[in-house]
């Protein structure tokens, strides 16, 4: 209990340092060292500073340079590790950057002046300008003639003045400003000099970047040089926060999460990309090579990015006529088929026009379709059906189908289904003579009577229509079941089999898996995307997607939630394909295209967490591994799976369903299944079911309630709507508890009305069964514990007061006690049982740790102060524990603190350890054991796994 060390951590990379070797990069996490090689994977982790967060890295030959705070460390890059040469030291004041400098280094601090330093980063010198100001940002730059020093002022001016390189050393002196840059409106964030190009750039809170040209009339000397305004590059929505020079461009990121690429020679914009870090800001970034960009951002990941211009797309040659266009693009056989209007099947091979078909029949309309075997299916406007090799594109068998059109058709390896008129359905084994009618079924009524995917399943077809449904036929096209509008109204788009499940999707933005259950299937998961249209599944290896966002082609790691690879297509309202996961081809303004997708993104070991601050975290343990969920403001819950040696963890899945932020979540190990609970703003509930299938966890939604409905609910014109009052429209749930019972499971909420609200989950929904006021605070923390064999429920309030419940035989609370143990907020709470009573912990807003007992006395539960610790800590406790026979805290101000029982009863406690967390804003924390080590997790602005 004593070491607290930290096992792994997830917060914003503040820092990034290039190598020299393609890819690999140094990477600043906290307050500590990461080295990630060039396939991606971590190579090296060190921790650096013991209470400060890496800013400044900076490579010079094999030594690195690290800085953060008032800290520094000096460390050795030998291939592929990384070890320390000097150990953390604290200087003077805060420091915004270091270089090399003779015999030692030069640090410049946020009160302008520069601390000169030898080579044991033992302070020998001080050079100080004649502006006393205080810094935000800035540069330094060693040259011949001394450190020129660029400064980013808080009147929002870039100060520029020298360190003589032959000062004398103890003798301080004060520098005039030799330039005053000016032009920004607001606080200079960082500051870039190319000396090379002789050119200035500045990023700042105005949302803007200047550039400003330097023209030296003496060689290299900044004293008599001009220095010219060039640009002022307006792109980002948000604050820019760096920028690099790289060939004739400028690079800049910012919190908008964007990439901007400017043009150096006007200023303009080249191009942009938009939510690099899923809309995470980007903190940090470097150049490795010549066409790599690396960036780090507020959601822990690590990505790569191709700085070279985006290909253009390759247009094919079709060799048509001029009033001829393509129509159909289907992929076989490494060759692309594109049938026009005028009926010509057209198969090109690495790009080129390899063979071509004229069929009449398929002039103005035709149905297209292949299988794995190489065989092309074409369906025409009057009913029949050719076979053609990919090969030659030879006819090989043609038969009249059915008497009309022919909707929808699918080729399997011995056989195809068609969709003739009013949803008939044929399936027909084909061989090089024949085609013989083996099964005839239909679709069911509807308007839209076709199918738009067919799979074969173990025994069955899988079909898909245009009005999202789902249907499962028997091999004799008999239905056994469907799932009605499961995909929303506009259409299933693909069906996926793996293994014994098979997935789906459709452009209601969900990917949902199946599996088998009796004689027919029910659904086992639903991942809710960011993107609504949804076109094809890809498993390669994981679970991916190929969707449409605008105009652009978008694909997904579903597992991972980041986008692999995005490419201007025009949109999804046209015919395309794909050849693996690399190359599309697709439709647009009557010409077919061809164009490379680039996989970037998140590296492997630096994969994306949370965007903005995680709210709530439970452990929990499913069949013998150990599980972990968070959710926060970001409104997506991400279930992570701890390594067995409990040194790390992977994310595994995302979910997607809150409309606001989640607040709160717990799980349970049901009979049948185990559940998670999750709870937020707008008043919303839900439910959700956990499995594993193949190893791999899934979850799905089994039930969603909101206690003033959806907007979507509201049927009434929008005048009555505005004029009824709502008195708390924005309820939120803060905090639940869950409690399995013979009548079924039965949710506790807390709420910030100062209501106590019970739910049910009965059949797959969620009912509300009571609502209890009793007082007129927020309701922050509940804790269900037993006492003398009775069930209690406790809540804490925003008003410093715990209310203590007895539940009696259904469930119902009824209020038994009350007291005031705080100043203000209660935000955290832990019981332990004693032999006849129970202790309680509590930490609110007051900063006090306070130990209460609570007993029966006359048949009544009482509440009774014991021991308190008024500065416990710094700011409002967020997490307490009880631990064997310590006491564990956290709180806002990254502090771990280690109370020591100082007596057998348990009621009083000493601080005996303190350790400083790397993240900030600290929400929530969870506790959990595996192969006897105790774990502390702690959640906020990163995650953070602790050794108790």
């Amino acid at each position: 209990m004593t070491r607290l060390s930290s096992q792994c951590l997830k917060c914003p990379v503040t820092a990034l340092c290039a190598t020299g070797e393609p890819s690999a990069v140094i990477v600043g996490q906290g307050s500590f060292v990461c080295l990630s090689g060039s396939a991606g994977g971590l190579d090296e982790k060190l921790h650096v500073f013991s209470g400060s967060n890496i800013h400044v890295i900076k490579r010079y030959d094999d030594k690195v340079l690290v800085i953060g705070g008032k800290s520094v460390a000096i460390l050795q890059l030998e291939g592929h590790r990384l070890h320390v040469v000097l150990r953390e030291r604290i200087l003077e004041d805060w420091l915004l950057d270091g270089v090399t400098a003779q015999d030692g280094y030069q640090f410049l601090t946020a009160h302008n002046v520069v601390v000169e330093t030898d080579a044991g980063l033992d302070t020998v010198n001080r050079h100080g300008c004649e502006e006393k100001c205080i810094l935000y940002s800035g540069f330094l730059d060693p040259g011949s003639d001394g450190t020129c020093v660029f400064g980013g002022s808080v009147f929002s001016q870039i100060l520029i003045w020298n360190v003589e390189k032959d000062g004398r050393k103890g003798i301080e002196v004060d520098s005039p400003v030799l330039h005053r840059l000016a032009g920004h409106e607001g606080v200079i964030f960082s500051i870039n000099v190319n000396s090379e190009k002789t050119l200035i750039c500045s990023t700042s809170d105005d949302r803007s970047a200047r550039i400003w040209r330097v023209q030296f009339t003496e060689e290299n000397s900044w004293e008599t040089a001009l220095i010219q305004h060039l640009y002022t590059c307006f792109g980002h929505t948000a604050r820019v926060f760096r920028s690099c020079f790289v060939d004739s461009r400028l690079i800049t990121v910012g919190e908008d999460s964007k990439i901007c690429f400017w043009k150096l020679n006007s200023g303009n914009l080249e191009r942009s990309i938009e939510d690099s870090h899923s809309g995470a800001q980007i903190w940090s970034m470097c150049l490795t090579g010549s066409n790599t960009l690396v960036t780090g951002g507020g959601n822990a990941a690590v990505a790569r990015w191709s700085i070279a211009p985006p290909t253009e797309p390759r247009q094919l040659d079709l060799d048509i006529s001029s009033g001829d266009y393509p129509k159909i693009i289907q992929y076989c056989n490494q060759r692309i088929f594109i049938l026009t209007n005028n009926g010509e099947l057209l198969a090109f091979m690495n790009e080129k026009l390899e063979r071509r078909l004229v069929v009449h029949a398929c002039k103005s309309y035709g149905v297209l379709a292949s299988n794995d075997n190489g065989v092309v299916l074409l369906a025409a406007l009057d009913g029949t059906v050719r076979i053609l090799s990919s090969l030659t594109c030879d006819i090989l068998l043609q038969v009249q189908v059915v008497q009309g059109k022919i909707f929808a058709a699918a080729i399997f390896e011995e056989d195809f289904l068609v969709n003739g008129p009013d949803g008939r359905l044929e399936f027909l084994k084909f061989s090089e003579k024949e085609a013989k009618v083996v099964a005839v079924g239909s679709l069911p009524e509807g308007k839209q009577r076709w199918f738009t995917v067919a799979r074969k399943w173990e025994d069955n077809t899988l079909l898909g229509d245009r009005s999202g449904s789902l249907h499962l036929y028997s091999t004799d096209l008999n239905l056994v079941q469907s799932f009605r509008k499961i995909h929303g109204r506009n259409g299933v788009s693909d069906i996926c089999t793996d293994r014994d499940t098979f997935l789906s999707c459709g452009r209601d933005g969900t990917v949902r898996r199946f599996a088998k259950c009796g004689a027919g299937v029910e659904q086992l998961s639903c991942i809710r995307t960011e993107f609504d249209w949804i076109a094809r599944i890809v498993l390669n290896p994981g679970l991916q997607t190929v969707s449409f966002h605008g105009s652009r082609l978008v694909l997904l790691d579903v597992e991972g939630n980041r986008v692999s690879s995005k490419v201007e297509c025009g949109g999804g309202h046209r015919s395309w394909d794909m050849v693996g996961s690399d190359q599309v081809f697709y439709i647009k303004d009557r010409k077919v295209y061809s164009q490379h997708l680039v996989n970037e993104g998140d590296l492997s070991g630096f994969q994306g967490s949370h965007t903005q601050h995680i709210n709530c975290i439970t452990a929990f343990r499913f069949r013998e591994r150990e599980f972990f969920c968070t959710g926060g403001e970001d409104t997506l819950m991400q279930i992570h799976e701890l390594n067995p040696d409990a040194t790390e963890w992977q994310g595994r899945l995302w979910a997607k369903g809150h409309v606001s932020s989640i607040k709160c979540m717990q799980s349970i190990q049901t009979k049948e299944e185990h559940l998670l609970v999750t709870g937020g703003g707008r008043a919303q509930l839900k439910v959700w079911k956990l499995l594993l299938l193949g190893g791999k966890i899934q979850c799905t939604e089994l039930a969603d309630y909101m206690l003033r409905g959806s907007d979507k609910s509201v049927k009434a014109p929008w005048r009555k709507v505005q004029s009824e009052v709502r008195w708390d429209p924005e309820t939120r749930f803060l905090c639940l508890e869950l409690a399995r019972t013979a009548q079924g499971l039965y949710i506790y909420v807390g709420c910030s009305d100062s209501v106590l609200r019970i739910f049910r989950l009965v059949d797959q929904r969620i009912e509300l069964h009571r609502e209890i006021g009793c007082q007129e605070h927020c309701i922050l923390r509940i804790k269900m514990f037993s006492l003398h064999g009775n069930s209690v429920l406790v809540f804490t309030t925003t008003g410093g007061s715990v209310f203590l419940f007895e539940l009696g035989k259904d469930f119902v609370p009824e209020l038994s006690c009350t007291t005031r143990l705080h100043q203000s907020g209660i935000n955290c709470i832990d019981v332990r049982q004693m032999d006849g009573f129970a202790l309680m912990a509590t930490g609110g807003d007051d900063n006090a740790l306070v130990i209460s007992r609570i007993e029966y006395i006359d048949n009544h539960t009482s509440c009774q102060e014991i021991w308190r610790e008024n500065r416990a800590h710094a700011a409002q406790i967020t997490a307490v524990f009880f631990a064997g026979d310590n006491l564990l805290t956290v709180s806002i101000d990254q502090r771990l603190c280690v109370w020591k029982c100082s007596d057998e009863t348990g009621e009083s406690y000493k601080l005996k350890n303190v350790k400083c967390s790397n993240v900030s804003d600290i929400q929530d924390a969870a506790i959990l054991s595996i192969d006897q080590k105790n774990l502390l997790l702690c959640a906020g602005v990163g995650l953070e796994l602790f050794l108790l």
